[in-house]
């Protein structure tokens, strides 16, 4: 008998943390409020816009007939569209290189000259900034 009762005991204190536990992290993302975001937060029309997309081996087989590149497009980073740019980006200096530093929310446009239809590769050159918790 003694061993049921505390073995009930146990069982409502193990019951109380669980709820105790659930109901901090609810008021933690509570008091967060709209400012708060994460790296992987994603609305609907993303995740459907990434499934719907088509795989690399079929996008390669509807554009088999476009040949490579055959010169490169060199984008200065620090010369973004201001008009289509939300996030509150800088120019910085990071190694003796300018370069643009763009925060963890908004998004940051460039507009760019395509003068021949061909396969172009990217390649993106950045600097990792310290103390920054995005994801690179």
């Amino acid at each position: 008998m003694k061993r049921t009762k505390f073995q009930r005991l146990i069982a409502l204190i193990l019951a109380l943390t669980f709820i105790m536990g659930g109901v901090i992290s609810v008021a933690a993302a509570e008091t967060a409020g709209d400012d708060a975001s994460s790296v992987t937060d994603s609305s609907i029309a993303d995740i459907q816009e990434q499934l719907s997309a088509i795989s690399y081996e079929d996008y390669s087989a509807k554009y088999a007939d476009v040949p490579s590149a055959s010169s490169e497009i060199v984008i200065d980073a620090t010369k973004y569209d201001k008009d289509l740019t939300t996030a509150e980006v800088t120019v910085e200096t990071y190694d003796g290189v300018q370069a643009l530093y763009t925060p963890s929310v908004g998004t940051t446009a460039w507009k760019v000259n395509v003068p021949t239809t061909e396969k172009y590769s990217i390649l993106i050159e950045y600097y990792p900034v310290e103390g920054k918790t995005a994801s690179i």
